[in-house]
């Protein structure tokens, strides 16, 4: 590669932001927030989209009394 090649290369950016629930550095972290009326829940957080599904999942079994093990 020649320097001209060197400067004129494409770069690549990743943004990484810390997921609240799993405290690591990820792609795709965003503020999610979620509500439900029946049963009633709120939920809102900034985390990756494998922690949201998981947190969701809690918050709507821990308002119908559930335990999830």
């Amino acid at each position: 590669m020649t320097d001209d090649q060197f400067r004129n290369r494409q770069m690549t950016v990743r943004v990484l932001d810390l997921c609240d629930e799993c405290k690591t550095l990820r792609e795709g972290v965003e503020a999610r927030s979620c509500k439900s009326y029946w049963p009633s829940w709120s939920l809102s957080l900034a985390s990756c989209e494998p922690c949201w599904e998981s947190a969701k999942r809690t918050a709507a079994a821990e308002a119908e009394g559930l335990i999830i093990c």
